[in-house]
């Protein structure tokens, strides 16, 4: 079933109530009339200076009156009913209608979406709550990108750091497994043990110094990243 509008919804309410009061205020009219059968009596002079007289039922003349009058004035009623619901209901509509298309536009996160209601009633003061909500909800929404921007660099660096770390390691671990190797073959040279292993020392003390710096900076970007976002 179609949800009615409000627009129609309160003009139909409106309209109702007001015509019914109208209805309401005649009946009481028309019953609290006099019903009393009270004569009264006219003395009418001629030309000839005869005279008449005749008697009125002033209750029954005017319950006639209202009767002839009632439908123009009901139609009158209604005529400004009509007229005045419709104000009224546009009057409430309007501005709603309005934050609905705000609402709307805020939807699609449009920069410039903006509730504009001019009263300064309960309607405008959620106008001036939603434009306040929406700001704060784009300057969250703008910290999280920079935070993801921030967060990608740091990615890339990272790995940047990881390929440069890699190959600064490689030369002096691909130098020592092969003197390592030369020394199990006990090839040449290689035979001096007494030669080579403290020079395998001296590797293994320069990988661990580079091991050591490559922490150090890894634990200074670590830091850095994650200092807040201005």
């Amino acid at each position: 079933m179609k949800k009615m509008k409000l627009f129609p919804k309160i003009f139909l309410f409106t309209f109702t109530m007001m015509l019914l009061i109208s209805i309401i205020a005649h009946l009481l009219i028309f019953l609290i009339a006099p019903a009393q059968n009270v004569l009264v009596t006219n003395i009418l002079v001629t030309n000839a200076g005869a005279s008449t007289l005749s008697e009125v039922d002033m209750p029954r003349l005017i319950t006639q009156t209202m009767l002839k009058t009632f439908p123009i004035s009901i139609l009158c009623c209604a005529a400004i009913s009509a007229l005045f619901s419709y104000f009224f209901s546009r009057g409430i509509t309007t501005p709603i209608l309005s934050l609905s298309k705000s609402a709307n536009q805020m939807l699609k996160l449009e920069p410039d979406a903006k509730a504009i209601v001019s009263s300064k009633d309960e309607i405008g003061a959620l106008a001036t709550d939603i434009n306040n909500l929406y700001q704060s909800l784009l300057l969250t929404i703008r910290n999280l990108e920079l935070e993801k921007e921030k967060v990608s660099l740091a990615e890339k660096e990272k790995i940047d750091f990881l390929r440069t770390a890699s190959h600064e390691l490689k030369t002096p671990v691909t130098e020592l497994n092969a003197t390592l190797e030369n020394m199990i073959l006990g090839i040449g040279e290689y035979r001096d043990y007494e030669t080579y292993l403290p020079k395998c020392k001296e590797i293994t003390e320069q990988l661990g110094d580079m091991i050591r710096d490559i922490l150090n900076a890894s634990r200074l970007q670590t830091q850095g990243n994650n200092e807040p976002c201005s």
